[in-house]
């Protein structure tokens, strides 16, 4: 994905090529980019176009509904309620991104996550961490960092889940040494983490959807009788949680595989969040969502903060950050170039921070 200030010569390029005489279709689900360069919106759903006309005679609010008045509204959850605001803002056609609320962070609150001086070997095509330190303060942190791809974020993501160690530095979990413990016992502790690619890090494609729903939850005493597991329990709280999620499934027990890309992120994410997690790693979580299904996911990220989850989201959208964190961070070649609280953030300089610049 592009930096702010890359997006803008992307779309500059496109209309220097339309001034030439080139025929561009431009298909994208950022509806600020679209009203950008086009002429002309047309709004693809199930297949068919169900609405066109020109940009001129119509606005981003306008499409916006017109993309939810096809979507099923999800069911709601439990923790939702009314305090919590939309994923988007209701004047889409501000160039403004409605932002999280500050969650009342306490400068002063002991960090329960720390990092001190954490650095990684290279690996691969993704950038290792230099020196890199913050802290989440508990409870209920959304912190949120963002970059351009390959400029670490993968890498933080591995080292936090126990998946990959790091060579100096130190990672602290409410005072304990993290590196101590495996990926199953950060699990154990409430360690929750949604990858980047689900259906090759999380998923199992050719098995059932309550069966990827079981899984990380097999111990979970509410689906064990004697200690064994239930499948009646198992099925029943998997086909609850699937419909919170909005989920379209038929059964239960059809393969994953037959899921779209969109519901097969929506069930990581239902089982990411299942539980009373105390802490949330999420990356790229509005990935292949529609507009409908992030604003469910950003009412339950916020519920859930309201009750003592806390929340690291890795995501290469600026948008999606801004709309659901407290407090956004950039990574730039495995470094921390800065975290700014809400009631300072400036896109502009997240934007430069994405490209290296102070």
């Amino acid at each position: 994905l592009l930096a702010p200030p890359e997006v803008a010569r992307f779309l500059d390029l496109l209309l220097n090529l339309k001034a030439q005489g080139h025929t561009i279709v431009f298909v994208s689900h950022r509806l600020e980019e679209v009203f950008a360069i086009a002429d002309r919106i047309s709004v693809l759903a199930g297949g068919r176009i169900i609405a066109s006309s020109l940009a001129a005679e119509v606005s981003q609010d306008q499409v916006a509904q017109q993309i939810l008045s096809v979507q099923e509204a999800p069911i709601s959850f439990p923790a939702a309620n009314a305090t919590v605001s939309p994923v988007l803002s209701e004047q889409p056609s501000s160039p403004q991104v409605e932002t999280a609320p500050d969650g009342g962070w306490d400068k002063q609150l002991v960090p329960y996550l720390e990092l001190k001086g954490v650095s990684t070997k290279p690996a691969g095509h993704e950038t290792p961490l230099v020196e890199l330190s913050f802290s989440i303060a508990e409870p209920g942190d959304i912190v949120g960092l963002g970059g351009i791809v390959g400029n670490g974020l993968r890498t933080l993501a591995h080292v936090l889940s126990g998946f990959s160690s790091f060579v100096r530095g130190q990672i602290t979990y409410h005072g304990e040494d993290l590196s101590r413990l495996s990926a199953v016992q950060r699990a154990q502790l409430g360690f929750r983490w949604l990858p980047a690619n689900p259906l090759e890090e999380a998923l199992l494609p050719w098995s059932s959807l309550w069966e990827n729903m079981l899984l990380g939850h097999q111990r979970d005493r509410h689906l064990q009788a004697y200690g064994l597991l239930r499948r009646a329990r198992v099925i029943a709280r998997s086909i609850e949680l699937l419909d919170a999620h909005g989920v379209r499934f038929l059964n239960p027990a059809q393969h994953l595989k037959t899921l779209s890309g969109g519901n097969q992120q929506r069930l990581a994410l239902a089982r990411a969040l299942a539980g009373h997690p105390r802490m949330v790693i999420l990356e790229q979580p509005g990935r292949g969502l529609d507009i409908q299904a992030q604003r469910l996911l950003c009412r339950q990220v916020r519920s859930l903060s309201t009750t003592g989850t806390t929340f690291l989201v890795l995501s290469y959208d600026l948008d999606e950050l801004l709309t659901m964190c407290h407090r956004v961070g950039i990574l730039y070649r495995g470094r921390l170039m800065g975290m700014v609280t809400q009631d300072m953030v400036q896109r502009d300089q997240l934007g430069s921070w994405m490209l290296g610049l102070e």
